[in-house]
Order: C-alpha cells, then sequence, then structure tokens
C-alpha cells in the first residue's frame, strides 16, 4: 500500500470523524496536526479514530501504538501517514 493510499484512508477517517461531531472540516496538509486542529479532536477520540484507520488497513488494533502522537506530541499528517506505511510494510504487526 501506498503514502498516497493510506493518506486517502487516514483523511476519510478524520473527515468522518469531524463530521460526526457536526463541524466543518479544515483544510488539511501535510503539516496539519489533528490533534488540536481538528474540532473536538483530542487524543481520546484519536485512540478510537486508530482502530477505525487500523481496521481498514488491515492491521490488528493494538492501542498501545497512537500514530496520532509522535514522541509525546501531536503528529502531522504526514508523520501519521508515514508511521502507518511502515506498520502495513511490516506485515501489521504494532
Amino acid at each position: 500500500m501506498t503514502h498516497d493510499d493510506i493518506k486517502s484512508v487516514v483523511v476519510e477517517v478524520l473527515t468522518g470523524v469531524v463530521a460526526a461531531v457536526g463541524a466543518p472540516m479544515p483544510p488539511l496538509d501535510d503539516d496539519t496536526k489533528p490533534i488540536g486542529a481538528l474540532p473536538n479532536f483530542d487524543s481520546i477520540l484519536a485512540e478510537d479514530t486508530t482502530v477505525e484507520v487500523f481496521t481498514r488497513l488491515g492491521l490488528e488494533a493494538d492501542l498501545d501504538v497512537n500514530p496520532f502522537i509522535k514522541d509525546d506530541r501531536a503528529a502531522t499528517l504526514a508523520e501519521i501517514v508515514d508511521q502507518l506505511h511502515a506498520l502495513v510494510n511490516d506485515g501489521g504487526q504494532a
């Protein structure tokens, strides 16, 4: 699975999460940090979103892995995609 394929899945899931809270979706680019930039998107919602993203990518859900966090800070969209790309190409092992 390519970076673009993974990014599409992540953006689709994030768009659904934002729509579910009844908020407009702000523009996303590679430097956007969903935690803090998206309405009502915090670390707890990031965990639920991670499970949905993992499911769509065919990964085993592992709540010890949160791609929305990198080095104890909010991850950018590009960092999220990079982390997921590594997991997908490592056979789905988190």
